[in-house]
Parts: C-alpha cells; structure tokens; sequence
C-alpha cells in the first residue's frame, strides 16, 4: 500500500523547526552546520511504516502524512509492508527507494533483536544512495543512521509503576475491611535490548515506593522458549488470586492469534493505548494503559528528517515519543487527541461504542 501525501496550504517550512518537541533526548549532531536551508520544492520524504499488521500501522502512517499536508514543498510516499516478515521489509524499502527520496523514515518493529541481519541488510541498501536516513522504533547502532524516534518506554514503566495501586479498584477481606495489600505478577522482556531493560529497570525502581504492593512473580518472556501468552497462563494457575497482571510488552494483548482473555476476576495492564485495546479497557479487563498518541510518532520521524535535510545547527537527532495513563475515565478524552494526532476518524477508532 502506497501513496504519496501533497500538500494544500502554503506555510514556510522553516517554521517547523522553531516549534519544541514534546519530549526531546539528549542525542546531538556532531556536525554543527553554520545556518539552516529551506527544502527544495517537491521534496519526497519516504516513510516505511509499521506492518498493516501492526496495531499502531494506521496512526503512525497518519501522523507521518499529517506533517507533510501541512508544507507545500514536502510530499511523504508511505509505504506499508504487509506483514513483519524480512522478505517484506525489503520489497517495502525497494518500492520507497524507487520514488528517488531525498530522505527515507524506516520503522524497525522492536521485537526483533538489535542489529538484526534483516534490518542491516535494508539500513545498507538504503545507505548506498546516500539519502538521509531516520529509523523509528528500535535503535540499532549504524553509522548511516541520521536521526531516531522511538517511544519513552521506561517512563512509560515510571507512570505505570506509580499508578499501580491507584487503579485497582477497592477490595475487602474476609473480615470485610478494605484490604491494603495488593497483588500482581510481572511479565517483562529484560535483556532483550537496552530499551527494554531500562523499561523494566524503571518500573523496579518506581514500583519500590509502595510497600504494599505483593510481586507475586516475576516472569522474563525473553528469556523463556515458550509463549507469553502461555506464560502468563501458567503462572494464572499458580497465583489465581493475582489481581493485576502487568506486561511491560504489550504483545500478548494485541496478538489476534492467539488471543489471550484473563477470567474475570484478574485485569492487567500494558504499556500501550493502541485502538485495539480500547474495547479491552472499555469492559474493565484493562484497567490501565500507558502509551503515546502513536501519530505523534511518524510526525516526528517527518520532523526530524526535514530538520536533517535542512542542516539546522543543534536540532536533537534522538527524539523520544512521551506517555500517558489511559483509563477508561479518560478514554474518550484520549481517544480524540489520539485521532487527530493520527489523521484519523474517532468515529472508527470508537466503533465498539457509540461516543456520549
């Protein structure tokens, strides 16, 4: 699936580059060019997204598009891969390669391992033609990247750990006092890359400060030859009374196939607020979900790659995409801002429901 995005209303693409980011790292250009540039009119920016598979794939690929409708001279050709396989990653960056791009965006799905070959092999591909390349999603550690944007996970981990004992709802024991101690199992992928060990790292470190809150596991999915999905399963029969099962990898909730459902008196929550988890949040079996507006992401990639071409002096080549808690008090609220930030319709992000 293709197409390239124009423009209709005229703005002076420098201005851009004067709005601050939401959430900005550290990362700097060690080339400090002495003045900025204005873009070539009919620069082509090309933006390979998330697979349509993907659950976030539509508002990523929307929030890219949203960027480039609002610069006369930029035109974003988005290409989406039909599914995660590597033979599909390729023929994605072949088809956006043939536009003849002055810049490329590339999403890189983090389940698979830093510096995967598959990933090497279409980062080389894209580094012989010399355009300027953005990776989005999982850092990988060449030196033909230009820039990176990628979700703040671990202080996704931070807001989540803090709320944790907030968002379950009263409970009693058996002498019919309200109980304060609170259970949970913890299911991560620690090792699996940096990311995803500073995630974990920082919900230890946040979730420490409330004595009372029981771990009753502490599962690593990466680490084990079987399914998170079966993982959480197996530890459901040893700990029934877990009332809240947190995954800080979504995975296991936005699988189709299998689709994993927790008896009703355990919940979990994720870090993610994907649409597809909406319906999940809706019906109490999420009680919380910590995720960005996912359109937030491919507009930044765009960002960053139009700064790139510009050769603004200091303009941050690391971007990191902030979180927020979703609840089902404030779904439709975010729901809003997630659709405009996507170019989206709310109406088709809130089918399961009617909006009040």
């Amino acid at each position: 699936m293709a197409g390239v995005i124009r423009t209709s209303s005229f703005t002076a693409t420098v201005l851009v580059l004067t709005f601050a980011s939401l959430f900005i790292g550290c990362g700097r250009d060690p080339e400090r060019a002495a003045a900025g540039r204005t873009l070539a009119a009919n620069t082509v920016i090309g933006f390979i997204g998330p697979p349509a598979t993907d659950a976030i794939s539509a508002a990523v690929c929307g929030g890219a598009q949203r960027f480039a409708a609002a610069y006369p001279n930029v035109h974003c050709h988005t290409v989406v891969p039909p599914d995660a396989q590597p033979s599909s990653l390729s023929a994605a960056g072949e088809e956006a390669l043939a536009q003849k791009p002055n810049a490329i965006c590339v999403y890189l799905p983090s389940a698979r391992a830093p510096n995967d070959p598959d990933h090497a092999q279409l980062i080389e591909r894209i580094r012989q033609t010399g355009i300027v390349l953005v990776t989005v999603g999982s850092p990988i550690n060449n030196p033909a990247v230009r820039g990176h944007v990628e979700v703040a996970l671990p202080q996704a981990a931070e807001i989540l750990a803090q709320n944790l004992r907030s968002v379950l709802p009263p409970a009693v024991n058996a002498f019919g006092h309200v109980r304060q101690e609170r259970s949970y199992a913890l299911f991560h992928a620690d090792g699996r890359d940096q990311s995803a060990s500073d995630t974990y790292a920082r919900f230890l470190a946040t979730v420490r400060d409330n004595p009372n809150l029981a771990r009753l596991a502490d599962v690593n999915t990466w680490a084990s030859d079987r399914s998170a999905q079966r993982l959480i399963a197996e530890t459901l029969e040893r700990f029934s009374t877990a009332e809240l099962i947190v995954t800080l990898d979504p995975e296991p909730w936005l699988s189709l196939q299998p689709r994993l459902r927790l008896p009703p008196r355990n919940h979990f929550a994720t870090l993610s607020a994907a649409p597809r988890l909406w319906p999940r949040l809706e019906s109490g079996e999420a009680l919380a979900l910590v995720g960005p507006l996912d359109g937030q992401i491919g507009y930044t990639a765009m960002e960053v790659a139009a700064q790139r071409l510009m050769l603004v002096p200091d303009a941050p080549t690391r971007r990191y995409i902030p979180c927020e808690l979703v609840t089902k008090a404030n779904l439709d609220d975010f729901a809003r801002r997630y659709a405009a930030a996507a170019n989206l319709d709310v109406r088709d992000l809130l089918s399961f429901r009617p909006l009040p």
